[in-house]
């Protein structure tokens, strides 16, 4: 299991390469639980909204929130579904739907 502030860190890390991507209120909204140490709940809510939204990550996202989420101990449904959002090609770029608004 990780600290909260190495989960912390890693969730800032993963949020800042994918808030273009998601809705800015969802983006708020996983910000403020990082800084009220509830880094469980904001991982899930990362999850959801990259599945969600049909955003296309690398296999280094993908394996950076594979591991944060085993090292917080989280179902692996959280992750799981996001391995048929790995684009094809070795691109580091993220395209989803252009969901960078509210």
């Amino acid at each position: 299991m990780t600290s909260n502030s190495d989960s912390s860190s890693v969730l800032y890390e993963l949020l800042n390469e994918s808030m273009a991507l998601l809705l800015k209120n969802d983006v708020k909204t996983i910000i403020e639980l990082i800084e009220h140490n509830e880094c469980g709940v904001a991982y899930e809510i990362l999850c959801t909204q990259l599945y969600e939204y049909d955003v296309q990550i690398s296999s280094n996202f993908y394996e950076k929130i594979f591991s944060l989420g085993k090292a917080m101990e989280m179902q692996p449904s959280y992750w799981l579904p996001l391995k048929e959002l790995i684009k094809n090609g070795n691109d580091q770029g993220h395209k989803g739907k252009g969901h960078g608004q509210s």
